[in-house]
């Protein structure tokens, strides 16, 4: 497996199975994959920087 898919495999586990940052479990899971998402691009783009240079 890729290095980067690792990488979002360990940041996905460490975002949903953290702590809760809504008491409602529904509001709950989508602050947790809005900010998944956000981590995931921002992760994504830094390897493509690291790649250019």
């Amino acid at each position: 497996m890729r290095e980067i898919d690792l990488k979002i495999m360990e940041l996905e586990k460490e975002i949903m199975f953290g702590k809760w940052l809504a008491f409602d479990p529904i509001k709950d899971h989508q602050l947790k994959v809005r900010k998944f998402n956000i981590e995931k691009r921002k992760l994504l783009d830094a390897e493509a920087k690291k790649n250019n240079s």
